[in-house]
């Protein structure tokens, strides 16, 4: 493959062995690992984030009793 801009071959023309890679050096595998574990867990906290936000206005929006009182503070 060559580069569009100047037609001479690029990096993309050298194809990329990826074991190899990752027996020469364990801890890019590590890395990679650890970037999937952060993306998962970004994308649960927004999920997170935005259900709370849902019940938060389930909530606000309920009807209040017509005969329901504040609690009154324990008496000790």
């Amino acid at each position: 493959m060559s580069n569009a801009f100047t037609g001479q071959p690029g990096l993309l023309s050298v194809p990329i062995d990826r074991k190899s890679i990752m027996a020469a050096n364990p801890s890019i595998g590590s890395a990679a690992k650890w970037f999937w574990w952060i993306a998962a867990l970004s994308l649960i906290n927004t999920v997170l984030i935005h259900f709370g936000k849902l019940v938060d206005e389930m909530v606000a929006s309920w009807p209040k009793l017509p005969n329901s009182k504040p609690a009154s503070p324990e008496k000790t």
